[in-house]
Parts: C-alpha cells; sequence; structure tokens
C-alpha cells in the first residue's frame, strides 16, 4: 500500500514533467536549469502554480499571468502519470527496480507525445535517458552484488535495437532509427522484469501497431503506404507488459 501511494506521488511529479520535456523538446529549449514558463505569454510559473493537477483546478484551467487556457491534456497527463506510478509501485520488485520501471514509461511517454505531432524522437531525450538508467542498474549491481543487474539490461538493449536497425533496413524507412533507440531505452528498464518481459513488450508492440494499421485500412482512413509513428507502439507494448506484471506477478516469473 505504501508503494502505491509512494508511486502516485512520484507519479504525478513524474507527469508534469513529461509535459515540460515534451514542450522543451519540440520548442528546442533547454530539459533543464529553466524554469517553467506559460507556453502563452512566457511567464515563470511560480512554484505553488505548478502543482500537478490541483493547480489547474484552482487557477480554473488558465495562466495567472495572462489568462490564456492552460490544454486540457496538461492535467490528463499528470492524472495519467498518478496511474502509472500506482502501476508500477504495486509491482513486486525492489526500488532499483521500480526507479528503473518507472523512468523508462516516462521516457516512453514523452517520446510518444514527440513522435505523434513531429514523427520523430529526439536524440536529446532517448541518450541522457539510456545514461540515466544504466546509473541505476550500476548502482544496483554494487549495492546488491548481481553483475546479472547490468548484464541483463544491456544484453537486451543491445538485442532489441539490433532488431529494430534490421527492421529498418528491410522496411527501407517504414521503421526509423528514432525506434530503434526509444525500443532500446525501454528494452533496458523493462528488463527489470526479466528477459521475457522485454520479449513480451516488443511482441506486443509490433501486435498493437498492426491493429492499428488494420484499422485505418478498414476504415478506409490509410493505405499500407500510410506513414505512423512507431514510438506509442513501442510504449504501450511496455505500459501492457508491466500492467501484466502488476496483475500476476507469477504469470511472467513463471516465464522467465
Amino acid at each position: 500500500m505504501w508503494w502505491m501511494l509512494a508511486g502516485a506521488l512520484a507519479g504525478a511529479l513524474g507527469g508534469s514533467t513529461v509535459t515540460a520535456l515534451e514542450w522543451r523538446l519540440r520548442s528546442g529549449l533547454p530539459l533543464v536549469f529553466d524554469r517553467s514558463r506559460c507556453p502563452s505569454c512566457s511567464t515563470v510559473v511560480r512554484a505553488y502554480d505548478n502543482v500537478p493537477i490541483l493547480s489547474f483546478i484552482l487557477l480554473g484551467g488558465r495562466c495567472r499571468s495572462c489568462g490564456q487556457r492552460i490544454p486540457l491534456r496538461y492535467p490528463l497527463i499528470e492524472a495519467g502519470g498518478v496511474a502509472i506510478g500506482v502501476l508500477v509501485g504495486g509491482l513486486q520488485l525492489g526500488v532499483v527496480g521500480r526507479l528503473a520501471v518507472l523512468t523508462g514509461l516516462f521516457v516512453g511517454l514523452v517520446a510518444s507525445l514527440v513522435d505523434l505531432k513531429e514523427y520523430r524522437i529526439p536524440n536529446r531525450l532517448t541518450y541522457p535517458s539510456a545514461l540515466f538508467i544504466l546509473l541505476i542498474d550500476l548502482v544496483g549491481g554494487v549495492i546488491f552484488h548481481k553483475p546479472s543487474v547490468v548484464l541483463l539490461p544491456v544484453v537486451s538493449m543491445a538485442v532489441v535495437i539490433s532488431l529494430y536497425l534490421l527492421l529498418a533496413m528491410v522496411s527501407r524507412g517504414g521503421m526509423g532509427i528514432g525506434d530503434a533507440k526509444l525500443a532500446g531505452v525501454l528494452a533496458l528498464s523493462c528488463s527489470a522484469l526479466g528477459p521475457f518481459a522485454v520479449f513480451a513488450a516488443q511482441l506486443l508492440a509490433f501486435g498493437f501497431g498492426a491493429t492499428f494499421g488494420v484499422g485505418l485500412i478498414v476504415l478506409r482512413r490509410g493505405s499500407l503506404k500510410s506513414r505512423l509513428p512507431f514510438g506509442p507502439f513501442i510504449w504501450l507494448g511496455m505500459l501492457a507488459t508491466v500492467a501484466v506484471y502488476a496483475a500476476d506477478p507469477r504469470f511472467l516469473q513463471l516465464l522467465n
């Protein structure tokens, strides 16, 4: 119960961070060492106006300075962050594993939001994220004297990136290099659930992508040549895997 409450708090903060990172990545702004600002008037958002969900309600969904409406997706993403935090809090993992999974889910969410709008996954997001998750695993390996805590994530990342690069070559542009990098980062974090979880996440990602693509064709909203951002499906694959593990950890433990 305490883990889920801590996860909810971390998720709220993570959801708020997601909205800030998405805006900064798309606008070319610094990712760190810069205060949050109103997208309309560029006024610095004070700490008391930056409380996830609550500030949106108290401000009536408007900027305190210019009165412009704050997009509804901001509190919705923050609420989604709370749900993700609760989900990760319910996992039967240690602190290192939970932190790795939570980081991966939020990185995937940021990448998905950017990919949906701009059909790209920025290196400014994937590279630092990979280093951060590797650092988490390294610290965990040193503390618990388990080389596998570091070895399995690295191997998982290498295998998944190789798979996506091969698909990028075969598809001739159908799969982007950014997708390979994001899949590698999420494999780093998803490996905390075991090797099969990494495989399941990729399988589900392609399943979601194929289902969505077929649905567009059936509804005559697209064709086999339609361009689709694949980042969101990679993220959904991991999210679904984490949800299955949280619901019944015996399933993946048995397969692992």
